[in-house]
Formats: C-alpha cells, sequence, structure tokens
C-alpha cells in the first residue's frame, strides 16, 4: 500500500505541473508511465498525441483509452481541462483496487462502455471495497459534471489528507 500511496502522488505531482501550467495530458492511462529502478513514475508516451499514423493498432490504443476518457469528451470531445482529473480518479481505482479493469470489463465492446460512461455508470466500484476517504476523493475525480469536477488544487489538498490519515490509521 504504501508503494501504491507514492505512486498516486507521483501521478498527481505530474498532473500538478501539467494544470498549473494551463496544460492538458489527455491521455492518462497506465500505458503512458514507466516506472524507473529508484522507483519514480515518469511520464513516457506523447506518440499518439503528436503523430497519430506512427500507431500499428489504432483500434487497441482507443479500447485502452476508453476506459480512460471522460464522459464530456465521449459525447462531444470536450477537452476541458479536468479531463485529466476525470483520467486521475480512474487510474486512482487501477492502483489502489484493481478492480475498474476486471476482466469482463475488458471484454465489453467499445460503444457499450461509451454508453456506460455517458450515463454516469462508469467506473464501478463496491462502496465497502475501499475506504470512504479515498472513495470520496476518487468520486470528486470521476464527478460526470466537468465543471463541478474537483480542481488540482483542492485535490492536492485532498491526497495529501488521504495520506496522513492513512498513515494514522495503518500506524495508530
Amino acid at each position: 500500500n504504501k508503494t501504491k500511496i507514492i505512486l498516486g502522488e507521483q501521478l498527481l505531482h505530474i498532473i500538478s505541473k501539467f494544470q498549473h501550467d494551463n496544460k492538458k495530458i489527455l491521455d492518462l492511462r497506465p500505458g503512458v508511465f514507466g516506472i524507473t529502478e529508484n522507483g519514480k513514475l515518469k511520464l513516457l508516451d506523447f506518440g499518439y498525441l503528436i503523430n497519430p499514423d506512427r500507431l500499428i493498432n489504432h483500434d487497441k490504443l482507443l479500447t485502452q483509452r476508453i476506459m480512460y476518457m471522460p464522459p464530456e469528451y465521449i459525447v462531444s470531445q470536450v477537452e476541458d481541462i479536468q479531463y485529466d482529473i476525470w483520467s486521475f480518479g480512474c487510474i486512482m481505482l487501477d492502483i489502489f483496487f484493481d478492480m475498474r479493469n476486471a476482466e469482463s470489463e475488458r471484454k465489453k465492446k467499445f460503444d457499450e462502455i461509451k454508453d456506460d460512461i455517458i450515463k454516469g455508470k462508469y467506473p464501478i466500484v463496491s462502496s465497502n471495497a475501499i475506504s470512504p476517504i479515498a472513495m470520496s476523493m476518487i468520486l470528486k475525480c470521476i464527478e460526470k459534471d466537468y465543471e463541478k469536477r474537483i480542481k488540482i488544487d483542492e485535490l492536492e489538498k485532498e491526497y495529501q489528507l488521504f495520506i496522513v490519515l492513512l498513515k494514522n490509521i495503518t500506524y495508530s
């Protein structure tokens, strides 16, 4: 769990750097990160954003990307700065709970996944499977309405609170 917390914190730092520079990544998913020997998370892949023609299997990439796309993008191609916050919430589900990309979800067709997201039914997480603190933070990240979605400054504060509370629970 300590490693998961550190990875989440590093991911948040990467997103924060971009957002404070008023830039968007728009392709946050596990496939664009690497972990160094020292345990540092690195953003590796901007290939699709720079040159989509270089891709060998566009359908496979799209299937991977859809799992991290927010509803506003799927519905009307909105690329608001809040896009990356949604993706962060989805990745946090992957990191902490390994539930969102269960085998049955991977087998869903693209259109089914898209429809679920548009209806606000995805990602689905059992509320008794995760801590209430983490659930609250993640739900704020995956708020369907991007205008109501948590902003980066507030997310950073909540993540730090999450770390402090988790340490107190773990070590007390």
